[in-house]
Formats: structure tokens, sequence, C-alpha cells
């Protein structure tokens, strides 16, 4: 079902991207709330899941709300366990890509794999290639990814 949920996650933030782009007026909100998203996942076919039009506009709301990436993936800084996303420099969105801990943390990287963080949990700066970090690696075998 969790699997599900990010589809539609994901399938509504590229229908509020795409509204956002393409409205030449208004904003985003108000183009967004008459929409209607459809999302199936591949494990499941037969389970349609449509988003309704305040769901759509909670969506804008929290994309809205997003905090700057250069603000959030800062060595040193804290990301609390509900980051979801930052916005760039370019007015994109960038949501959270990260290995699924067994101990419910997420391991994930940004910018190009310059910074890396156990969410919850502080920023760190990769010391060159991230896969060459002992840091990250130390972090990522604890992560035991599933």
């Amino acid at each position: 079902m969790e699997r599900i949920l990010s589809v539609a996650a994901c399938a509504a933030m590229l229908v509020l991207t795409a509204t956002a782009c393409a409205s030449s007026s208004g904003d985003a909100a108000s183009s967004a709330s008459s929409a209607t998203v459809s999302a199936t996942s591949s494990e499941s076919p037969s389970n349609d899941i449509s988003i309704s039009p305040d769901d759509l506009e909670s969506a804008v709301a929290e994309q809205n709300a997003a905090p700057k990436c250069e603000d959030v993936w800062v060595d040193g800084s804290q990301i609390d366990a509900d980051y979801t996303m930052c916005a760039s420099d370019d007015g994109n969105y960038e949501l959270l890509s990260a290995f699924d801990c067994e101990d419910d943390t997420k391991l994930a990287s940004h910018d190009a794999n310059q910074t890396w963080a156990v969410i919850p949990g502080p920023v760190h700066a990769a010391d060159g290639e991230i896969a060459a970090d002992k840091a990250y690696g130390k972090a990522f075998d604890a992560c035991k990814p599933s």
C-alpha cells in the first residue's frame, strides 16, 4: 500500500509541476484544484488511486512550503524525519530519494553525492567520492538497506 501511495504522490507532483509550468496566469493551487490524477502500482494492477482536488491542493501547499535545498543540505545541519523534498535554485523540487534502513531511518545523498545524511540526523560532506567516503560506508553498512 505504501508503494501505491508513493506512486500516487509522485504522479500528483508531476501534475502539479506541469500545471504550474503550463499556467500562464493564476496560481498552481487554483489550477490544480480541478484536476484528478489516477495512478496504478505495477504490483497491484487492479488498484487505482484517485487524488481529489483537496489532496492536490494539500500537495501544492506542501511543495510551496519546501525548504531550499541549499539551506537543508549543509554540513552539520539537522534533517528531521518528516523531510520529503527541497526546492532547488532553478525552481524545481527535489524529492527525497533514500535507502530505507532496518532501524526505520533513511540513508540519503544529495548534490551529486557531495553531501549525505542518515535521516533523521546531521548532514555530512562527503570526503571525496561518496563511494570511497569511510563514514558513508559505515553508515551504509549500519543501514542494511532493504
